[in-house]
């Protein structure tokens, strides 16, 4: 799991809008099945609570906002989007990030961002 999340330079957006009792079954994973959104390369659901996808422009961020989405992960090294954000309510986290460079530490955090349904 560290080697999968420390791989992923991308912003990584999550869905926690979306959370509810559907998220809690217990079902095959799928693929990720990528759309092309406006502002939003490679834009995938991963699961009812997380969704993956390449830097988004500020209209990407608009549409994500629109989606219900509430926080955006940014795992890119060096930018700091934040100034995209402005208005929109997104909560944003920046956790820089080099491919299978991840502490325990780092994964903890991460995945109590995910777990969280603020």
């Amino acid at each position: 799991m560290q080697k999968w999340i420390g791989s992923a330079l991308v912003t990584i957006m999550m869905g926690l809008a979306l959370w509810g009792p559907a998220s809690a079954q217990s079902t095959q994973p799928q693929p990720a099945q990528v759309q092309t959104d406006p502002g939003i390369r490679n834009f995938a659901k991963v699961s009812d609570v997380l969704y993956r996808g390449g830097q988004p422009s500020r209209d990407g961020f608009v549409t994500l906002q629109h989606m219900g989405i509430k926080t955006i992960v940014d795992l890119r090294w060096e930018q700091n989007d934040r100034h995209l954000l402005k208005g929109l309510g997104l909560r944003y986290v920046h956790m820089p990030s080099f491919p299978g460079i991840w502490r325990e530490n780092d994964v903890q955090k991460f995945l109590r961002i995910v777990n969280d349904p603020q």
